[in-house]
């Protein structure tokens, strides 16, 4: 019966769990109030996205504030998703949660689909509103980054080192050509031709028609001149004339 945004004011939800009760607890000893200390929460958030920055090149995020120096808006994103979003970013879905997280704010994943039709995730934010307007100005700078070179110096680095390790340098460019004929010793070599295999051979010789012979006057893949009774009459000849 009651609103969500209105839950967190009933008697039942009144608690604070451990992790917060802790730190507003450190936070009193140092003779800081509440109210200053939920400000210091936001300012831990964007320190956490700062020292990830630090440590990786490809890591980016963005934030808003309103007047009043309230965090409105967060967007971040790595380099897988990075990745992502260049190879699979023609299409960008997102899905808002409600306000029901330890934040109370709307939580919105922007996912794709890959090759496979698996999910990717190109970013995650954090918005006070819903709406479609607020996320296309939140991620604007967001997305301008995406679209700029991600390649970082440390990646050029090892580049640089597997080309001297290999002694040459790789190409830019790869041309792909199709594969030349197979040329094998015997009569097949002037034809540019390759040798069959008895498999193929087999294979060719079950699909060719049917003759009908003109001794037998049967069905079959022969002919009279290599017709089995033929040549049967013919060892059958032979061993008469030895005889005699």
């Amino acid at each position: 019966m009651v609103e969500v945004k209105h839950k967190q004011f009933m008697s039942l939800n009144r608690k604070l769990d451990d992790v917060h009760e802790k730190f507003i607890l450190d936070c009193s000893k140092a003779n800081i109030r509440p109210m200053m200390t939920f400000k210091f929460l936001k300012e831990m958030v964007l320190d956490e996205m700062r020292r990830k920055e630090d440590l990786s090149e490809s890591f980016t995020y963005h934030y808003e504030v309103n007047s009043s120096n309230q965090l409105e808006a967060l967007f971040w994103c790595d380099g897988q998703s990075k990745r992502n979003y260049h190879m699979f970013g023609d299409v960008v879905a997102f899905n808002s949660t409600y306000n029901t997280n330890r934040y109370c704010m709307i939580f919105t994943p922007f996912t794709g689909k890959d090759n496979h039709r698996k999910p990717v995730t190109f970013a995650a934010g954090l918005c006070n509103t819903d709406t479609l307007h607020d996320f296309a100005t939140g991620m604007k700078d967001l997305c301008n980054r995406l679209d700029s070179d991600t390649t970082s110096s440390s990646a050029l680095g090892k580049r640089r080192m597997a080309e001297d390790f290999y002694g040459m340098a790789r190409p830019e460019l790869v041309e792909v050509h199709p594969p030349e004929v197979v040329k094998t010793k015997g009569s097949c070599s002037s034809k540019g031709s390759r040798m069959i295999s008895q498999r193929e051979k087999a294979i060719r010789e079950f699909n060719k028609p049917l003759r009908k012979c003109a001794t037998c006057q049967e069905l079959g893949h022969y002919d009279s001149r290599n017709c089995a009774r033929v040549k049967a009459k013919e060892k059958d000849n032979a061993k008469g004339k030895e005889k005699c």
